[in-house]
């Protein structure tokens, strides 16, 4: 039985790991697994397939700053089956490499370094918390305890997320936090769950989830300050447009999960989704302004169809009115 992904926000709260592991047993459900996207922000038609092949699932994928490279996480046997894997690989797929265990990486500001995240899920007992590692896979340092982090512009701090209750996407009552990017001076901002600092440095963006609600993507001061203001219904990271005046996530419309663009002093946009490809996800926008790199799956062509033989009979196979 095919799970509906809208049933799934509403009713669960969006633990969309659950909706992708559940369809994939399915026998009768045949989507094609995720692929990487990069195109246009403003131009959808215009876009290349980062051709990845061995991997069931992909998620959160990145660019470096100079465009040139993207990270991304990549489960072989599925979300629910294989641990997290970091890879990095140019946006051509050319030179693929596999750099470490984790979740959700993030290149620093000088492209030279990646961060992201352990958990104890799917079989691991080990250390948990935010790591980094260079971009050869060499120097893997644990800074410390968190979730989902991300660099501030000048690669100075790092925001992340503490705490919470495990009840899958993004978490009731964790901790956005401020550290230094060695994990000393450690600073609460608000509750809330998956940062994104904004390019001046200034604000940070996050998923903030309360029990029995839809999750909404607040905005910040990066010194917890200000009172944080609301933009919308969206869901597990959202990631700033270079400009500064937009964010991109996973959100809905229509009742349905989709791709969309919040503006800070305007409606909701959503990426007009054209038949190239189906369940676009984790959007990020590059450092350019110009292009969009996430995952999605592309589009199943068209069945051939079969011509109709004609009936046999002593007509030669004219019907009779």
């Amino acid at each position: 039985m095919r799970i509906s992904l809208r049933l799934a926000f509403y009713v669960a709260a969006f633990p969309l790991v659950m909706v992708v592991s559940a369809a994939a047993d399915d026998p009768d459900l045949v989507d094609p697994p995720r692929s990487i996207r990069i195109q246009a922000l403003d131009d959808p038609a215009k876009g290349v397939w980062v051709e990845l092949a061995g991997f069931i699932e992909l998620g959160s994928p990145t660019m470096s700053r100079d465009g040139q490279w993207i990270a991304f996480d990549a489960y072989k046997e599925g979300f629910n089956r294989s641990r997290a894997e970091c890879w990095i690989a140019r946006r051509d797929g050319r030179d693929l490499k596999r750099l470490t265990y984790g979740a959700v990486p993030r290149f620093s500001p000088d492209g030279k370094r990646i961060l992201f995240f352990r958990e104890k899920v799917n079989g691991y007992d080990g250390p948990d918390g935010v790591f980094v590692v260079n971009i050869d896979g060499a120097g893997e340092t644990r800074i410390g305890p968190g979730r989902w982090p991300d660099w501030s512009p000048d690669g100075k701090w790092i925001a992340m997320s503490v705490g919470g209750e495990e009840t899958g996407g993004a978490r009731i009552g964790a901790m956005i936090c401020v550290a230094k990017a060695d994990g000393s001076d450690v600073r609460e901002i608000a509750q809330g769950d998956c940062p994104s600092w904004s390019p001046d440095g200034k604000k940070l963006a996050y998923c903030y989830r309360a029990p029995e609600s839809p999750p909404r993507i607040m905005i910040r001061d990066a010194q917890g300050d200000a009172k944080a203001t609301e933009v919308g219904i969206g869901f597990f990271r959202p990631n700033w447009t270079s400009d500064g005046e937009s964010l991109v996530c996973n959100g809905v419309q229509d009742e349905e999960l989709a791709m969309v663009r919040l503006y800070r002093n305007g409606p909701q946009a959503v990426f007009f989704q054209p038949n190239i490809y189906s369940d676009p996800m984790s959007p990020f926008a590059s450092s350019n302004g110009r292009e969009v790199v996430f995952i999605a799956r592309k589009a199943k062509p068209p069945a051939k169809q079969t011509p109709a033989r004609p009936a046999s009979g002593r007509d030669g196979g004219r019907s009779r009115v």
